[in-house]
């Protein structure tokens, strides 16, 4: 999976005000455990998290991609903010 297959499958499923990924895996070749996957950081905006704790809008972000999780994405860090809190 790229940077941009991880944003465009968030965006298709969120009301994106903001978004960055960054593919972090070229650091992370040859770590014990790694068996192929991605290593992504992704700070996403939305409104979809308002009102939601931060265990809950995280929750939302891996439900989107729970089928690519010990497949094509090996690790995933997620930063989830309202628009609110982006300002």
């Amino acid at each position: 999976m790229t940077a941009t297959e991880l944003r465009d499958l968030i965006t298709a499923h969120l009301s994106i005000t903001d978004i960055d990924v960054i593919d972090q895996s070229a650091g992370h070749v040859g770590h014990s455990g790694n068996k192929g996957g991605g290593y992504f950081d992704v700070r996403v905006v939305s409104s979809d998290f308002q009102g939601l704790s931060r265990v809950a809008r995280h929750q939302k972000v891996y439900g989107l991609v729970s089928g690519k999780i010990g497949g094509e994405i090996h690790a995933l860090s997620i930063i989830a903010l309202t628009p609110d809190e982006a300002k």
